[in-house]
């Protein structure tokens, strides 16, 4: 990159007009930025220590034969700064391998200081969710379709652009796997990975995998 300390403002943009411009591209970016700082500091979380669950019900007209859990969306500032939460990456359309598997063990409920409303998120990935965090004893999870306003364009907005924040300053940022491993090859690629991550736990790679999905040379050479 070329210094340009000897040189003056005339000779980097060239016009007073030009230098106006950019530096008040500058500025607008400031104030971006410090807007994603204020909303990183006023997450809406979801409480999973305030998780209740029902016994199937068919009372509403559904078809769903699935114990229900509700789970209490809290409002912006309600936990100020908190970063003791689970903080979830995932892809939202389903794969294929998640459309063969099953649709999970729940029903999802999320209660909101403006009513209830059936979750947006694939109900096995709030499984999962709900179960790391409970085995780490988190209270809280945030996840995007949900802990984001997707009905307000301009927060929506604000939310998409700090994202990074979201997981920079999570204690408990995790991404969820959402294709069944079934060769040696993806098998080596995924140890590959966790290899290049020394600082995780070892305690994270403690899930089994299921020898059924995987081929017969995988199911042998993991078995000895």
């Amino acid at each position: 990159m070329e210094h340009d300390i000897r040189r003056t403002f005339q000779d980097i943009h060239g016009t007073h007009e030009a230098m106006v411009t950019q530096m008040l591209e500058i500025q607008n970016e400031k104030l971006a930025r410090l807007q994603s700082e204020e909303w990183a500091n006023a997450l809406r979380l979801l409480c999973v220590n305030e998780m209740a669950e029902s016994a199937p019900s068919l009372s509403d007209g559904t078809t769903s034969h699935l114990p229900t859990r509700t789970i209490r969306l809290a409002d912006q500032w309600e936990n100020p700064r908190e970063r003791d939460y689970v903080a979830i990456s995932y892809t939202w359309p389903s794969s294929d391998d998640e459309c063969q598997m099953s649709k999970g063990k729940y029903e999802y409920l999320i209660n909101t200081s403006k009513g209830t409303h059936h979750s947006k998120v694939q109900p096995s990935v709030l499984d999962r969710a709900i179960s790391y965090a409970r085995t780490k004893n988190v209270k809280f999870i945030w996840i995007d379709q949900e802990c984001i306003n997707q009905d307000d364009l301009v927060k929506k907005e604000i939310g998409a652009q700090s994202m990074d924040l979201v997981y920079q300053r999570s204690v408990h940022p995790i991404g969820i796997l959402n294709v069944v491993i079934q060769t040696q090859t993806q098998l080596d690629r995924l140890c590959a990975l966790y290899g290049k991550l020394p600082w995780l736990e070892d305690s994270h790679f403690g899930a089994k995998i299921p020898s059924s999905l995987l081929d017969g040379d995988v199911a042998e050479k993991l078995s000895t």
